[in-house]
């Protein structure tokens, strides 16, 4: 699944729903018990995407032609002075 946009209250809200389901207390058997378990890790998977793209939002973007192609690009160098020795 990919996420386009996710906001500081999207990220709120998983963690509140995560919170109920773990706090919750379910009945089920079966079918029910497979489906549930295919269904947290689809959940899971969900969050995790968005929580990447969250991240992925948040880091400040990198203009790689405004970097040096190696090391350090020196423009020009003034060793100064040289000293006097006697």
């Amino acid at each position: 699944m990919k996420f386009a946009e996710v906001l500081d209250s999207d990220m709120k809200m998983f963690a509140q729903l995560i919170h109920l389901l773990q706090s919750g207390s379910y009945q089920c058997s079966g079918k029910d018990l497979c489906a549930s378990g295919d269904t947290i890790r689809w959940f899971q998977k969900v969050a995790t995407d968005a929580a990447s793209c969250y991240a992925e939002s948040k880091t400040p973007a990198v203009n790689p032609s405004a970097l040096p192609a190696e090391g350090l690009a020196i423009k020009s160098f003034h060793p100064g002075k040289a000293s006097k020795t006697k």
